[in-house]
């Protein structure tokens, strides 16, 4: 079973490559500076999913705001697919950012990607429109 943890320092190769096979990586937002600097501000705000000593996901959240946080950069590596990772990232995110007052928590999906738009709606997230990209939200209760 997978445990999920804030992002270290040493991570950032293993983090690196599952963006980059997720097609998700990008030089500046990516960065290790960008991220350190992410989580100087947020020690939560990167998260990691570990099998054994194995990083095999991530997830970045953004706080906006005082009540609403962006979800950004969810991957899992391929072999460790629709083993429930993604899920864990997610519910360890929205715990995380429900303690800190959130409640609303959101994202951009590109909208070509159904698969991923029936992932999220099974996790009560809606959506927005029907355009190159659909904003998709869950309001966390309390």
């Amino acid at each position: 079973m997978a445990t999920i943890r804030p992002y270290a320092e040493g991570d950032y190769k293993e983090v690196k490559e599952i963006l980059k096979e997720a097609g998700l990586f990008d030089n500046s937002w990516d960065s290790e500076e960008n991220i350190l600097g992410m989580i100087k501000k947020d020690t939560e705000s990167v998260l990691v999913a570990l099998e054994g000593s194995t990083i095999v996901g991530v997830l970045y959240t953004f706080l906006f705001g005082a009540h609403i946080a962006w979800l950004f950069r969810l991957a899992v590596k391929k072999t460790y697919r629709k083993h429930g990772i993604a899920t864990l990232l997610i519910k360890h995110a929205e715990l995380s950012l429900k303690k800190k007052g959130i409640t609303e928590v959101g994202m951009y999906v590109n909208a070509n990607e159904v698969e991923l738009h029936m992932f999220y709606k099974k996790k009560d997230y809606r959506s927005s429109t029907n355009k190159s990209y659909m904003y998709m939200w869950k309001e966390l209760t309390k």
